[in-house]
């Protein structure tokens, strides 16, 4: 299994047996559901890895400096739609 699924299935550690295994297969069926999707509207050069890169970086906490950039870039496009003629 991959690194990056490990990470993620690290959350199914207070399960066990069967459940864990039907967790884990739903864990992989939607990561192929997500890569076929993706494909199909173009990003053919899309990969397992960078899919499950993104649903690992859900995991991870944010640091203050992490959110300080999330609030600006969010006023960012706040700004940007203020200004767009309609």
């Amino acid at each position: 299994m991959n690194k990056r699924i490990m990470l993620m299935s690290d959350s199914y550690n207070h399960i066990s047996g069967t459940q864990r295994i039907s967790k884990l297969n739903s864990l992989r069926n939607s990561l192929m559901d997500i890569l076929s999707l993706a494909r199909q509207v173009g990003f053919h050069e899309l990969e397992s890895e960078d899919i499950e890169q993104v649903l690992a970086s859900h995991t991870e906490e944010l640091t203050n400096e992490d959110l300080q950039l999330l609030t600006e870039q969010s006023a960012f496009e706040d700004s940007d739609d203020k200004e767009e003629p309609q």
